[in-house]
């Protein structure tokens, strides 16, 4: 079964006539920022370099920090820490004493974390029936995708029920990710954190890992790293698709994740996310999945609230972007994960601001 859409309309389907929809089964789910902003309307920022700058936080970044972005071509946190790191390494191996470079590191360390911490829910003000319909929907798929680098589906994957009904390849010594061992036993959802998150680490040479909250210390004050430890975040939040690519590709966990994304199998179900320019790479892996015979079928979250006009303009974006599909076009408050109990503010002009 096939939907064909009115471009030139504003309708949107409900969610569940979508699910009920005879011969379409939905194996997949890729979560964007709008998934979190139902949650809690912080997560709604233009940028998290644009945080770090502002007098939002109590530590911004100063003007060598900022000169560094800029001469780097970034704005991606992972990608300047990272190089901060390697400079120190080349540094102490040709006996050069450049302090600078770990003031620097602490800097910019130090205004990512109060970004961070500034626009993330604390874990005990996200009410238990959040987290546990988070999970109860999540289930329903086989593969979910995420590029949202917060801790909303980490919390949800642990709120309740077996341990082993979700699977996020890293559980090897450390909780790391070990390329040899990525087997599946029994039926679990398996999930993708695409662009890294608060809780997963990279070393220098690539090796991947992940936090865990420890006694009387949470995940969000567990983030920050420090210039001594052999450790960064893994946490790639924003930057044009090349800029991502080049980060995913350093760490062996998120290059296998997005290999499974790009050898996907089955239909998709998008919720809260663009799919613009800057996820380039994830629209060129959708792209490649579908054959004139066999379309793969998407189906599309859009936000009623933004307005006819900007639905149809939507509409007709997603359609140019994603031309060997079959779309279909969804109101997002219809779905599990935007539902009021959820969601329990209204989410305003939020449309040009999903990842």
């Amino acid at each position: 079964m096939t939907y064909t859409p009115a471009l030139d309309n504003s309708d949107l389907l409900s969610w569940d006539g979508i699910r009920a929809a005879e011969d379409v089964r939905w194996r997949g789910l890729l979560l964007g920022n709008g998934s979190s902003i139902a949650v809690a309307e912080s997560f709604a920022y233009p940028s998290l370099y644009d945080v770090a700058c502002s007098d939002r936080i109590d530590n911004p970044l100063g003007a060598a920090s900022r000169r560094l972005f800029e001469d780097l071509a970034t704005r991606n946190f992972e990608f300047v820490l990272a190089s901060l790191k390697l400079a120190g390494r080349v540094n102490a191996a040709a006996g050069i004493d450049a302090p600078i470079l770990s003031q620097l590191y602490r800097e910019i360390q130090i205004a990512l974390f109060e970004s961070v911490a500034s626009v993330h829910v604390e874990w005990d003000r996200v009410a238990s029936r959040t987290l546990a319909q988070i999970r109860r929907e999540l289930l329903n798929y086989k593969r979910v995708y995420s590029t949202n680098y917060d801790l909303l589906v980490y919390w949800a994957m642990l709120r309740e029920g077996d341990p082993y009904d979700f699977r996020d390849f890293l559980w090897a010594e450390g909780n790391s990710f070990d390329p040899a061992d990525v087997g599946i036993l029994g039926d679990p959802t398996l999930v993708y954190f695409l662009h890294g998150g608060v809780h997963l680490r990279r070393t220098p040479n690539g090796r991947s890992f992940k936090r865990t909250a420890q006694q009387q210390q949470n995940l969000l004050s567990q983030f920050p790293t420090t210039w001594e430890s052999d450790e960064i975040p893994l946490l790639i939040s924003e930057g044009d698709s090349n800029d991502k690519l080049v980060s995913i590709n350093r760490s062996d966990y998120l290059s296998f994740a997005y290999r499974r994304f790009l050898e996907h199998q089955g239909n998709l179900v998008v919720y809260g996310h663009g799919l613009g320019g800057a996820d380039d790479h994830l629209v060129r892996a959708i792209n490649g999945w579908s054959k004139p015979e066999a379309p793969r079928q998407i189906a599309l979250s859009i936000r009623r609230e933004i307005g006819e006009v900007a639905i149809r303009q939507e509409k007709q974006r997603l359609a140019q972007r994603l031309p060997e599909s079959d779309l279909w076009f969804y109101d997002a408050d219809s779905h599990p994960l935007g539902e009021s109990n959820v969601r329990p503010r209204p989410v305003r002009d939020l449309f040009r601001r999903l990842r």
